[in-house]
């Protein structure tokens, strides 16, 4: 959960008089009230907050910082009567109903927070919040696939937000289709490129990768990638069409791509071994094979894009680095100029994408 008052209300201060004004003490009350309550001053926090909402009773921050207040307390009771004032007020935003839904979950009240994340989607259809709420309720009741349902759904709402990816990184790393783990939690890492859970999921992305190649001789091995990607089901002409060229699904066609460029893992998978196989595979799919026509991917696109501007390696040590920190380590400290390039490169054009992108499992059914 965020504050409001810091990311979007005291940007205003510079627009006001010097002369104080009501509203003006209330913007210094509610600063000051964040501050502290940063700082585990809950209940002096509750203070500065009533009075600034005395001042300035028609902003709809200062219930929402009360309520998230008394959250922090676990007084989730008096937060959902406080977040039930503002459902409707007319600068509602979407926090207002993730913060009620949650505090009706944890105040025991699962039913009441999944009837509230509902009204939140209808409300703000192109927010990923609520998904991300209601997968992880399903996901503690063992619904693992109402979950997995929940999160997807969230992806197509808002593709750029990146906790449901997140989730469904981590939760397809404990099935047979880490296809989606590799997938998913690197669309997660391009979007949240700077916090422990992007360490988290660099370190289950290259465990993933040497999970799914089992050494079979000194010299053999097979990836287990998918099961489900080699499923072939007719529901319609196009299914029919891609039995007579010989197409299999997208998971299964990235499977088979993926283990014809890493032929090479054997025995010794690290950072090195995962960086060839990955420039193999792009080369299969967008030259050689040319997948990317039968199946368009947004990842796969962006990954080609960094190929192109040459960084694709350094992108690669970075994106699994905290599998291995050590060789991460040793080939950056050789390696500054291109990763300080790579990372200027990076932060002028971050991914972007759109909801027409093709990036979610459910794009290819």
């Amino acid at each position: 959960m965020k504050h409001f008052l810091l990311t979007l209300l005291f940007v205003l201060i510079g627009n006001f008089a010097i002369g104080q004004n009501n509203r003006e003490k209330a913007l210094e009350l509610g600063q000051k009230a964040i501050k502290i309550m940063d700082h585990g001053k809950l209940d002096e926090s509750i203070g500065l907050l009533e009075q600034a909402q005395k001042l300035d009773p028609e902003r709809m921050d200062y219930p929402y910082e009360i309520a998230y207040a008394n959250y922090k307390k676990e007084n989730y009771p008096k937060a959902i009567e406080i977040l039930n004032t503002i459902t409707e007020h007319k600068a509602v935003t979407d926090f207002v109903y993730q913060l009620l839904g949650n505090a009706y979950d944890f105040s025991g009240k699962p039913e009441l927070a999944l009837e509230t994340y509902q009204k939140g989607m209808l409300k703000f259809p192109n927010s990923g919040k609520f998904h991300l709420e209601s997968g992880s309720i399903k996901y503690h009741n063992k619904e693992y696939n109402e979950a997995i349902a929940f999160w997807e759904d969230g992806i197509k709402a808002n593709p750029n937000y990146s906790s449901n990816y997140y989730r469904l990184s981590k939760v397809f790393s404990l099935s047979e289709e880490r296809i989606w783990t590799l997938l998913y939690g690197e669309y997660f890492m391009l979007l949240e490129p700077n916090t422990e859970r992007t360490k988290e999921i660099s370190k289950l992305l290259y465990e993933n990768y040497q999970k799914s190649y089992e050494v079979l001789t000194d010299s053999t091995g097979q990836f287990h990638l998918t099961e489900k990607g080699f499923q072939i089901v007719v529901q319609d002409k196009k299914d029919l069409k891609k039995i007579n060229k010989g197409i299999l699904p997208f998971e299964g066609t990235f499977a088979s791509t993926f283990a014809l460029s890493a032929l090479h893992f054997q025995n010794n998978i690290n950072i090195a071994s995962i960086y060839e196989a990955r420039k193999n595979f792009l080369d299969f799919w967008f030259d050689k094979k040319k997948f990317n026509k039968d199946y368009p991917n947004k990842l796969l696109e962006y990954q080609k894009e960094i190929q192109k501007n040459g960084f694709f390696k350094t992108y690669t040590y970075w994106i699994v680095s905290q599998g291995n920190p050590t060789e991460y380590q040793e080939w950056r400290s050789e390696n500054e100029k291109k990763f300080d390039d790579f990372a200027d490169w990076f932060s002028e054009n971050r991914i972007k994408i759109s909801q027409k992108d093709f990036n979610s499992r459910k794009d290819y059914k």
